[in-house]
């Protein structure tokens, strides 16, 4: 497993190496699939995790790593309205990334009606409710020239989807109620940096501790 820190922002490495209709399309299109990473929580059992139990992972064709998530915090202070907030989550030692964005109050976090499918949207789009990215390197001896990088494309579909499984409320402070989330996901990936155009499958799963403001 390894250390995962968070990031507040985007990453203009990325961005600078797409094709301009391709960037028009991963800022434009919003799909929902993060407010899923945002929704999902763990069962009653789980809500006693330990540190170990919260975690982001990834499976590619050439590798797959499961990052622990414990010393994270996912405050809803970054916001992209007065409804909706986002966080962008990376691991150091694996160079994987990912961003999503979810209800910054309590009461709309908590609702039901949350824990289904979503589609997966472009790379760093957090421009609506609901959508969920991924950037990684290509594999894990690949350079780590941000060029060579696998990014998250729009779609939904049975092969494209980030479905939050379970969405539960843990704790709350004077200022955040706290929800575990929980869910899985499935998306085809750009490989960028390369001669010509290509695309690997990626899986993945996750279990994470998110803030948002007490309502």
């Amino acid at each position: 497993m390894y250390p995962c820190n968070l990031i507040a922002g985007f990453d203009p490495l990325v961005l600078n190496h797409l094709k301009p209709n391709l960037m028009k399309k991963i800022f434009t299109n919003i799909s929902a699939c993060l407010i899923i990473m945002l929704m999902i929580s763990c069962s009653k059992e789980d809500t006693k995790l330990n540190s170990e139990q919260l975690f982001f992972s990834f499976k590619t064709p050439e590798w797959e790593r499961s990052i622990p998530c414990d010393k994270i915090k996912f405050p809803p202070d970054n916001q992209i309205s007065e409804e909706i907030s986002y966080v962008q989550a990376s691991s150091i030692s694996t160079n994987a990334s990912f961003t999503f964005s979810f209800p910054a109050d309590s009461s709309a976090m908590a609702s039901a009606s949350n824990i289904k499918s979503y589609g997966i949207v472009g790379y760093q789009n957090t421009d609506n409710m609901k959508s969920f990215s991924i950037s990684m390197k290509l594999n894990k001896k690949g350079p780590e020239d941000p060029k060579y990088r696998l990014i998250s494309l729009d779609g939904f579909s049975d092969k494209d989807y980030n479905k939050v499984t379970s969405i539960e409320y843990v704790d709350s402070d004077s200022k955040y109620a706290n929800f575990i989330i929980k869910g899985n996901y499935k998306m085809k990936m750009l490989v960028i940096g390369g001669e010509k155009e290509e695309f690997q499958h990626v899986t993945g799963s996750y279990c994470i501790k998110l803030n948002t403001y007490k309502k």
